[in-house]
């Protein structure tokens, strides 16, 4: 029975670690009770790690990520600019995951399970999430499929449409944007680019190189130190547009000819308020390996998790329209002077006041592709991770164990039952891991339009990408470190450091 002390101590620090973050942050003795907590902690783990050598490994690694929501809780000299939400929340559900393994724990040192019964079992509730997942995204995929539409818009009944670009040290890619704009065959078609205070000159020289095509350049102005950079871009392009209807679109996006036209007879055909579209992402066929990027997971994440996690509907910053009258309504952007998801928070206003949002994939009828870089894409998803989980240490540590359990646990627990002559282990173990296959060659599919067949073995890469970003996006944020387009967006704006201050 001694060797059970350390599992009621551990319970009892979950208790008070649960209690001490509902205390007031000002309390006099509350760095001092954190820090107890803390080395209290990691010493119980370690005598659980000495007593446990199997499942402990796991309760020392929530323990970590326990640790960290409490020091940043209280630590106000760190991300000060960061106000950490839902430590609480985060607390608990680490807590119950803890309470979770300590019990099996618990179980298996009375004997009233054993190990290879547990793991069976596991490797069996895997398998049927897996084809749950699997399930839900062959649903998903029907979904983001836009509707063919069958009525026919004459020019003289579309509405004006104004393109609104913000730019900031752009090259090439801008480039392309702008001459697959002018080529559009829309009819009432005004495009105005915004030069987001550039550090070189190249980009407003690219802008202003499409002037005899219609092309309407506009500096950017300093944004003031309670608006976020681009939000600000967007409501100086919102204030300057004359359209009906607005598109904003990043510039690593390509539009075909038609596009455009689609695009709005979709909108109108369906009277949606805003739609925002998962591009198809450029596939380069003499770099197989370039094509393993952030983009995948960032479309997983969108498709399948964001209402599960920030109960927001999916959306991309991409490319998206919406209805001029309707962002009136919401006061453009200045509700959202600092919000790091605009158009996700757009989005959900939408469904929350009834009016119609809609999320779709490009494809037949609308051809958009994204040729993001791959240090764009990384930057890009190191600024939005974190915030997507809702700046929650907990909903990450969530994320990373539901990836390594789903996904990497099977191909090891093929290798344990073969080993141990388990063969049932090893046949769910396969079954499990040819499904995480057809699950990242269907994601695939979604990115590219194209259907690559087992290519999805690489899975592993994208776990890691995941697992990566996530954590290096939570470190960046905490440590008030998050570099976009040059500019650190956690610190206070000013013209000599060229930053923008963050508030989420």
């Amino acid at each position: 029975m001694i060797v059970n002390y350390p599992i009621y101590l551990f319970c009892l620090l979950i208790a008070t670690e649960y209690f001490l973050l509902k205390l007031n942050p000002h309390f006099k003795l509350i760095n001092l009770l954190v820090y107890l907590q803390i080395i209290l902690l990691i010493f119980s783990s370690l005598v659980l790690l000495f007593y446990y050598y199997d499942l402990t490994i796991v309760i020392g690694i929530i323990t970590a990520y326990r640790i960290i929501n409490l020091y940043f809780h209280f630590n106000h000299q760190s991300s000060h600019s960061l106000k950490l939400k839902g430590s609480l929340k985060t607390s608990l559900n680490l807590s119950l995951i803890q309470l979770a393994l300590i019990l099996v724990q618990l179980m298996i040192s009375y004997n009233l399970i054993t190990n290879l019964s547990l793991i069976n079992v596991i490797s069996v509730i895997i398998l049927i999430i897996l084809i749950g997942l699997s399930l839900k995204l062959i649903k998903t995929s029907r979904k983001l499929k836009p509707p063919r539409v069958s009525v026919h818009y004459y020019d003289k009944d579309l509405p004006t449409i104004s393109v609104l670009i913000p730019a900031r040290n752009e090259s090439e890619n801008l480039f392309r944007c702008l001459e697959s704009l002018v080529a559009s065959d829309y009819p009432k078609l005004e495009i105005l680019v915004l030069d987001d205070c550039s550090q070189n000159k190249h980009t407003a020289e690219i802008i202003k190189s499409f002037a005899h095509q219609g092309v309407v350049f506009i500096e950017g102005q300093l944004p003031p130190d309670n608006w976020l950079a681009k939000n600000y871009a967007y409501q100086q392009l919102f204030e300057q547009s004359n359209g009906d209807i607005l598109l904003f679109c990043g510039v690593d996006m390509i539009f075909n000819q038609h596009s455009i036209r689609s695009m709005v007879e979709l909108m109108l055909s369906q009277k949606d308020n805003l739609i925002s579209f998962l591009p198809r992402n450029y596939f380069n066929k003499t770099k197989i390996l370039s094509n393993f990027n952030y983009q995948v997971i960032r479309y997983n994440f969108e498709a399948m998790l964001s209402g599960l996690i920030n109960k927001k509907p999916g959306s991309l910053t991409s490319c998206w329209m919406i209805d001029t009258k309707t962002l009136h309504k919401l006061d453009g952007f200045n509700r959202l002077k600092r919000n790091l998801l605009p158009e996700k928070s757009l989005a959900k206003a939408m469904v929350d006041n009834q009016l119609k949002y809609r999320f779709y994939e490009s494809g037949k009828y609308i051809d958009l592709t994204s040729n993001k870089a791959l240090s764009d894409q990384k930057d890009t998803a190191i600024r939005l991770s974190f915030p997507k989980l809702n700046q929650q240490i907990g909903n990450l540590a969530l994320v990373s164990l539901f990836d390594l359990v789903l996904f990497v646990l099977p191909f090891i627990l093929i290798f344990v039952g073969l080993l141990s002559h388990n063969y049932f282990l090893s046949i769910v173990s396969i079954l499990s891991f040819m499904i995480s296959i057809f699950y990242f060659d269907n994601l695939m599919k979604i990115t590219y339009h194209h259907l690559f067949r087992f290519l999805g073995i690489f899975y592993f890469i994208y776990i890691y990408y995941d697992i990566y970003i996530n954590h290096k996006s939570m470190i960046s944020y905490l440590t008030s470190n998050v570099s976009w387009k040059e500019r650190n967006i956690c610190l206070p704006y000013s013209e000599n450091n060229q930053t923008s201050y963050l508030e989420l």
